[in-house]
């Protein structure tokens, strides 16, 4: 993780969650999501390190494909 940067876009967002970028805002809005920053009125990015530990707390080992 060291050389990845803080902040996620939604579209990487949406590919970790394997949902589409629609979803992915869905679930960034949810009342207890740790992770988004509303950088401006269209741009959200998401606290990567929140992201992991908010993702590891709710699923398991689930693997996206392509």
């Amino acid at each position: 993780m060291a050389n990845e940067r803080l902040t996620m876009t939604m579209a990487e967002v949406a590919k970790e969650l394997c949902v589409s970028r629609p979803t992915a805002y869905k679930i960034v809005r949810q009342k207890g999501f740790p992770a988004a920053i509303h950088i401006s009125e269209n741009r959200i990015v998401v606290y990567r390190p929140k992201f992991i530990e908010w993702l590891e707390s709710k699923i398991g080992n689930v693997e996206c494909t392509p």
